[in-house]
């Protein structure tokens, strides 16, 4: 895993609930360690964390979401 690294890795007792990356822009761009660390922990879907509200797709397999939106998501 050279190179690669998520934020934040939520689990529960039996499996992950969400995987994030947290960017300070409303425009944000994620690395090739991104990828990599999606490929090396099997994350299927990754949040990308931002100080704004706008929730939207990035790509089919990551979401740009604000941090409320991030909590209300992982605790329903």
């Amino acid at each position: 895993m050279q190179g690669s690294k998520i934020d934040v890795s939520i689990h529960d007792l039996t499996f992950r609930l969400a995987a994030a990356e947290i960017k300070l822009s409303l425009s944000p761009k994620l690395t090739k360690g991104s990828y990599l660390a999606m490929d090396d922990l099997g994350i299927t879907k990754l949040f990308v964390i931002t100080p704004g509200e706008n929730r939207y797709l990035y790509e089919s397999t990551v979401e740009v979401i604000g941090l409320k939106d991030f909590l209300l998501h992982i605790t329903v």
